[in-house]
């Protein structure tokens, strides 16, 4: 199966967005709305800033990233990239789902 929404290396990159994210001493606020203004001042669009807080969550310590803002980071060229597969043939049946 083959699950991409397009077999091509990206040219972006969401470094910016982990840089933000990881300048705010989350685990030291008290409100999401905290957390949100503090995002605005490096990603002016909220629609942007509302997507990136669906991984924000509470825990009995505070505020966390539920992702893994360094091995985002870390692996991002992977992530963003697609490999060189050169002649690279399979012959059996394959699935792909295509979305946007």
């Amino acid at each position: 199966m083959i699950v991409d929404i397009a077999p091509v290396p990206y040219r972006h990159s969401f470094d910016d967005y982990i840089d933000a994210m990881r300048s705010v001493d989350v685990a030291g606020m008290t409100r999401r709305s905290d957390v949100e203004g503090e995002l605005a001042h490096a990603i002016p669009d909220p629609g942007v800033r509302a997507f990136l807080l669906q991984n924000l969550t509470r825990s009995d310590a505070g505020f966390e990233w539920r992702v893994n803002l360094d091995a985002l980071a870390m692996n991002m060229e992977d992530i963003i990239g697609w490999p060189d597969t050169g002649v690279a043939r399979f012959d059996g049946p394959t699935l792909f789902v295509a979305g946007e």
